[in-house]
């Protein structure tokens, strides 16, 4: 298992404090998050770690590189990240995507167990905080313990949880994911969507039967 991690983002609502280093690398508690992520991937056993770099590419890189030099790191870099999104980013580094996969954003601090409990799910899964609606947030679609949906437009009513924006994905599905990532930004020449505008056609279409992961009171923040 390998996990990838999307940080190519400019980090525009937190300037200035992203005028001179990326988003994943602001502090929290006097740590930068991208150390948090780390941290939690390394102690759970995950050492094949890729990259999606964009906004101050080589500050990131040689930050990593010098903080972890046990990790086996594999950086990608998105040139465009300034005018496409974060789809484009796992597209880029859709031949990485060869075992099962743990897929997360750069912003993010949270428990190290969740990435424990990720692990050992069998499905396809989302990591979802059940119950607690967050309009920023992306927010899932479950009926029978099924995603049918991942989408921040999903109302408070219909929404089972806001996702914690980390993915665990069976190899038997990547399949799927790069032959959506291909049809939209090949076919359809759209270059600047969310992973979760793809992630969505696939669960409302039934060719990822993905399951969510309630991370119950464990902590997070995005």
């Amino acid at each position: 298992m390998k996990a990838v991690i999307l940080a190519a983002g400019i980090g525009s609502r937190l300037r200035p404090i992203t005028n001179e280093k990326p988003k994943t690398m602001v502090e929290v508690n006097g740590r930068p998050m991208i150390n948090y992520i780390i941290d939690a991937l390394r102690d759970n056993g995950i050492n094949n770690i890729v990259v999606c770099t964009g906004f101050m590419a080589t500050k990131l890189v040689n930050h990593l590189e010098l903080e972890y030099t046990d990790i086996n790191f594999k950086f990608i870099e998105n040139k465009d990240y300034d005018t496409t999104n974060n789809m484009y980013s796992l597209y880029l580094a859709k031949e990485e995507l060869d075992e099962d996969i743990l897929l997360m954003n750069a912003d993010l601090v949270f428990e190290k167990s969740i990435i424990r409990e990720l692990i050992k799910t069998k499905t396809t899964s989302v990591a979802v905080d059940k119950g607690n609606y967050i309009e920023e947030s992306m927010k899932l679609k479950v009926e029978n313990n099924i995603i049918k949906g991942i989408s921040k437009k999903i109302s408070k009513e219909e929404a089972y949880g806001s996702s914690i924006d980390i993915y665990k994905i069976n190899k038997s599905d990547i399949k799927f994911i790069k032959e959506e990532m291909k049809r939209i930004i090949e076919q359809e020449k759209d270059l600047n969507q969310w992973t979760e505008v793809m992630l969505n056609n696939l669960f409302e279409s039934g060719k990822i039967e993905a399951r969510p992961l309630d991370i119950g009171n464990k902590r997070w923040f995005e």
